[in-house]
């Protein structure tokens, strides 16, 4: 499988991160930040995916799927856990310029989580799907 769809998702999420900060997009539109969340999931699973089959290639014989499917979600949760650490460190520095926290609460940074593994876990389910559509090349 291809780096580039996970690559190029990537890209559009920090593109459109940016115009939603100068937009105020996470706190005039509610459900922002769950899409966000999902599709940074999506995009790290899709870049997980692309590891793992360039990785497999140096092993003999076949991986289990389960196998590829923890390593797919593992590397989903490092990347959502260390973004939490992002935001808490953000709002850490900002708490005197009395910006919008990016941990409004426990819950949020839950359901960050959630929804980062959710995207995750369609990359895995759609696995099958994604490498025929975008090749089994490694590049």
């Amino acid at each position: 499988m291809s780096y580039r769809p996970g690559l190029y998702l990537s890209l559009l999420i920090m593109v459109i991160h940016g115009f939603a900060l100068g937009l105020d997009w996470y706190g005039s539109i509610p459900t922002f930040d769950v899409y966000m969340h999902f599709s940074g999931g999506l995009a790290m699973g899709l870049i997980a995916l692309a590891l793992r089959a360039s990785g497999s290639r140096t092993l003999r014989g076949s991986t289990p799927w389960w196998m590829s499917a923890i390593f797919v979600i593992g590397f989903v949760a490092l990347i959502g856990v260390l973004w939490e650490f992002h935001e808490f460190v953000l709002d850490l520095l900002s708490k005197d310029l009395k910006a919008a926290h990016a941990q409004a609460s426990l819950g949020d940074t839950m359901a960050d989580l959630f929804f980062d593994l959710l995207g995750g876990t369609v990359a895995v389910v759609g696995a099958p799907v994604f490498s025929r559509f975008f090749g089994r090349q490694s590049r």
